[in-house]
């Protein structure tokens, strides 16, 4: 069954970095290599991702002797009358709110990739904690939890932790961008 998933997400991923830890079987490891995917720990990941400039989409992460892709379809419900409902009815205010939110989150996004690049875990966590509330306030606490993630991984210092869940971040964001600016009428 796990071959048959990585085999699946390497068509995806291919060249493909498989994302491990010491402590999977032999059988496991001779797995991802048929997979063609080169294991690397999970302790090495940021070093090994900025060196090679290997983007988040080449990248599988792997837990217990199951893998999943980083990427996946998003799927945001988010709700505009809940939104508005938040702002007490005020659409001047909610339409200012997700102008700003569009203006603010890419300088957000930067700080985070800045944050795992340089290797520095205080401005992902800064970055992730301020996108944190503004998508709650929003009322989207699927992509919430994601940012409430970073923020944590940050705070742990765990770099390694945050590749995978900053490119899901990334992924969910678009989605919820889509619908916000078709909203405002703003501008891609």
């Amino acid at each position: 069954m796990t071959s048959k998933r990585i085999r699946t997400a390497s068509k995806f991923l291919a060249p493909s970095l498989q994302v491990v830890d010491s402590h999977f079987s032999i059988g496991f490891w001779e797995l991802i290599f048929r997979a063609e995917s080169l294991p690397v720990h999970r302790n090495q990941l940021p070093t090994v991702v900025i060196k090679n400039h290997i983007c988040a989409d080449h990248i599988m992460v792997t837990i217990d002797d199951t893998s999943k892709a980083v990427h996946a379809a998003p799927s945001i419900p988010w709700s505009r009358a809940n939104a508005l409902q938040r702002m007490d009815g005020d659409e001047k205010l909610l339409l200012e709110i997700l102008q700003i939110f569009l203006q603010e989150y890419p300088k957000q996004i930067a700080q985070m990739d800045r944050g795992l690049a340089e290797l520095k875990p205080d401005l992902l966590e800064q970055a992730a904690h301020s996108l944190k509330g503004e998508l709650g306030f929003l009322g989207v606490p699927e992509i919430e939890h994601l940012a409430r993630q970073l923020e944590e991984i940050g705070r742990r210092r765990q770099l390694t932790a945050a590749v995978d869940v900053l490119a899901s971040l990334k992924e969910q964001l678009s989605g919820f961008v889509e619908i916000i600016r078709n909203d405002v009428g703003a501008e891609p």
